[in-house]
């Protein structure tokens, strides 16, 4: 006969096992990618023992561990895994980088490469999340400065795939309301006929890029009709990635639509690129990057 003890953690469990059995058939829920540091051992600089770790390693989805790629005469890049001062909505763990353009203008991205894993496939539907924080004053996030956040098949500072963009100065371009980019404001880049890059390819969120702000991204990409969508959130409000003359319509093109000189779908490697002027320095936080099946959620 079992003790009383074995019988109250038998019933205690009970529950516990009845939640997991539910959740492991529930369609809906998936395990997904986990791109996020909570894996990082305490006090390891570079941690390449898991792949939730920075700069971790390759498996569980990953192709290899993340890296820097430098472009400009003494650029220079770095990152630490921390636990104080957290990003806002995340909790966990998360990683800081450092990004330093030399004697000219530097271009430098945070990159890694996944593959098909569990649910999660670059042919099929998928979904992108991910926190982020600008922490550097952005009172010299000035004219050809940015941020960009993208995918593509290959190593590139921006993808052909979604791209979310937040520059230091305005591009020119014709005065297409609610289109081309504005300092300091989060932008969508929604495709043009082509290939070549126009500034009135950009839809404007409306929503600042701020200092010591959390933003919370997700992207949803639909590769066999070539277009995604994304909500950006900074715990205040959220915006989407709508068109302002069809904003009931979130979706937006891929950057590139011709597929006659590109691969069909511009997938697998996660960009996250700086672009600084000379001796400029720009540090941002990296936070629960996860990557999900969104097949069920396609109309």
């Amino acid at each position: 006969m079992k003790s009383p003890t074995a019988f109250l953690s038998l019933r205690r469990s009970q529950p516990l096992l009845a939640i997991a059995f539910a959740l492991s058939l529930c369609p809906g829920v998936h395990a997904g990618i986990d791109g996020g540091f909570d894996g990082q051992r305490t006090g390891v600089e570079d941690d390449r023992t898991a792949p939730n770790a920075f700069l971790g390693k390759g498996g569980k989805g990953w192709k290899h561990n993340w890296i820097f790629d430098r472009k400009g005469d003494g650029a220079s890049a770095s990152g630490a895994v921390l636990e104080e001062q957290p990003l806002e909505g995340h909790g966990g763990k998360y990683v800081r980088i450092a990004t330093t353009a030399g004697s000219e203008e530097g271009g430098i991205t945070l990159y890694r490469r996944y593959e098909d894993y569990e649910d999660v496939a670059r042919e099929l539907p998928r979904t992108v999340r991910f926190f982020f924080r600008m922490e550097s004053d952005l009172a010299g996030f000035v004219q050809g400065n940015g941020v960009n956040f993208s995918e593509d098949s290959r190593l590139r500072e921006i993808g052909g795939s979604w791209w979310i963009s937040a520059v230091g100065g305005s591009r020119v371009g014709a005065p297409v309301p609610g289109r081309s980019q504005e300092a300091l404001v989060w932008c969508f880049y929604g495709g043009q006929p082509g290939e070549n890059f126009s500034s009135q390819g950009f839809v404007r969120s409306g929503m600042a890029l701020e200092q010591g702000v959390t933003y919370q991204f997700e992207i949803t990409v639909d590769p066999a009709k070539r277009r995604w969508k994304a909500t950006i959130s900074n715990g205040k409000e959220t915006v989407s990635s709508a068109l302002p003359e069809r904003s009931d319509d979130p979706w937006l093109s891929f950057r590139y639509q011709d597929s006659r000189s590109r691969e069909i779908n511009p997938s697998g490697y996660l960009l996250f690129h700086t672009s600084l002027s000379p001796g400029n320095t720009l540090e941002y936080s990296l936070a629960g990057l996860k990557l999900t099946s969104a097949e069920e959620t396609m109309p």
